[in-house]
């Protein structure tokens, strides 16, 4: 790198030349985030998925080891749980991204625990602001709501504008 540098002539050289080695470095980077995986951690989700049920199943992408779980509540409003697998799953805690109105953090017990359970415990969590969202979302339908622009079940405020009759 220092040598690439100091072969530089000017300012714009050595942008140019420090932007290709950063370029460099992203790019392998980039191809270390996306790890080999074996046919155990393959076989693993196939398994964990079938048990969940693939009606369960949103979204998939093995190249950055990522899955979207849905749940559909009882009034049939859609939720989603976004898993990121880590390379050594299931002995490392997946993390775990909910819209909720508050932190989502499952009980995760390394080699034994599942995503069934996990999935479980999120739609246990949702259960309790099913009334909550039953009233913003009347609330959201019949008034002029500013903020936010764009709604989702971790946002529990509203901003509503008021004109005079």
């Amino acid at each position: 790198v220092k040598f690439r540098l100091s072969q530089t002539t000017d300012v714009n050289d050595f942008v140019s030349e420090f932007e290709d080695i950063v370029k460099v470095i992203l790019d392998a980077e980039e191809g270390q985030n996306q790890l080999t995986f074996d046919s155990n951690f393959f076989a693993r989700i196939l398994s964990e998925i079938d048990a969940i049920g693939w009606s369960n199943l949103n979204e998939i992408d093995l190249n950055r080891s990522k899955l979207q779980l849905r749940v559909v509540d009882e009034v049939g409003r859609s939720h989603f749980l976004n898993v990121t697998l880590p390379f050594d799953y299931p002995k490392r805690s997946p993390e775990f991204v909910a819209e909720l109105p508050e932190m989502f953090d499952p009980v995760w017990i390394p080699k034994t625990s599942s995503l069934s359970e996990v999935l479980q415990e999120f739609k246990n969590c949702i259960k309790p602001f099913m009334e909550l969202w039953s009233v913003l979302d009347d609330f959201d339908n019949n008034t002029w709501i500013l903020e936010p622009e764009k709604f989702n079940r971790a946002i529990c405020e509203r901003r509503v504008a008021i004109a005079p009759n």
